[in-house]
């Protein structure tokens, strides 16, 4: 019985092995596209600055004109010409923070969730030292920390749910500390856990317990 468990805990852990080679392509690819956001948004930037300096010539020009026109005249341009102004900054602004909002910190909660996975690996591979020996269905690669190689589903996620749910059994609700920020907010963790290493110090705890 308890082989048949054990053989059961061992062919699962191979797939969430497996697996987790795709999650490490997915993490590059993340993390491009942070770059390419990021880029996207030092060029939005450069823009804005290159329109303030665009507005401050025609300023100029206005300001040079402004004697030859009445006292009104001049007010009244000098009224369209400010209130062009601020709606060209409130339209940059409003399109940088969407940027920022939107895109860019989406990019960085998955790219910190994904440092999950690497804790969990991480934890995995001190399983294999802590046994003294070979993980079975642990590839060279995933061994020696170079996922590169290696190939999988996308079930990751849902297995590490499946986890977490298990490993509430073994620890009292005093062990536990609720997350209020972060791409984890809302979850329930243990005390003094940080999002890099939950998985290296407290869920793979579980599978050495």
């Amino acid at each position: 019985m308890v082989e048949s468990q054990l053989d059961q805990c061992r062919v699962e852990l191979t797939n969430k092995i497996a697996s987790a080679s795709s999650q490490n392509e997915r993490l590059d690819r993340l993390h491009i596209q942070l770059v390419e956001a990021e880029a996207t948004n030092n060029q939005q930037l450069k823009n804005m600055r290159i329109l303030e300096a665009e507005n401050k010539k025609l300023l100029n020009k206005l300001s040079k004109k402004v004697a030859q026109l009445s006292p009104s005249a001049a007010v009244d341009e000098l009224k369209k010409s400010y209130t062009f102004k601020i709606f060209i900054e409130d339209q940059v602004q409003e399109a940088c923070d969407y940027f920022y909002d939107v895109k860019v910190k989406a990019l960085e909660a998955e790219l910190m969730q994904d440092d999950f996975i690497k804790g969990f690996m991480k934890g995995v591979r001190a399983v294999q030292r802590e046994n003294g020996g070979e993980i079975e269905g642990l590839t060279p690669s995933q061994a020696y920390g170079d996922h590169s190689l290696d190939s999988g589903g996308e079930e990751l996620e849902r297995d590490l749910q499946k986890i977490f749910v298990l490993r509430f059994f073994h620890f009292p609700d005093s062990f536990f500390q609720r997350r209020s920020r972060g791409p984890f907010s809302g979850s329930i963790l243990p005390l003094g856990c940080k999002d890099a290493d939950i998985g290296h110090r407290w869920l793979i705890d579980g599978f050495m317990d």
